[in-house]
């Protein structure tokens, strides 16, 4: 189970990171808009986004999974990040004491 806590520790130092990006971007623009997980995924692989697009809006469920998908890349990139790593920390924290 320890490696549910280093992957919670990644995901945390990649919010500290992600967070040190904000406030350079805050600083350049003087506004405060976070980064969604949509325009991360589209700065990395936009192909990939289009591709997944397509399958939710062609799947039999498209228009319930095309709200559940439309909301969870509208989502702050990095409250995504502090969540998952703290559930990630919350999960593990008796691992230690099963062995």
């Amino acid at each position: 189970m320890n490696i549910v806590r280093y992957v919670g520790y990644a995901f945390l130092f990649f919010a500290v990171i992600m967070s040190g990006y904000e406030v350079v971007r805050y600083l350049d623009a003087n506004y405060l808009r976070l980064m969604t997980v949509e325009q991360a995924w589209q700065s990395y692989n936009a192909v990939g986004m289009d591709r997944l697009r397509e399958t939710v809006a062609e799947s039999y469920f498209s228009g319930m999974l095309g709200d559940v998908f439309d909301f969870l890349i509208g989502l702050p990139l990095l409250s995504v990040l502090l969540l998952t790593g703290a559930f990630l920390m919350f999960i593990s924290r008796h691992s230690d004491a099963a062995a």
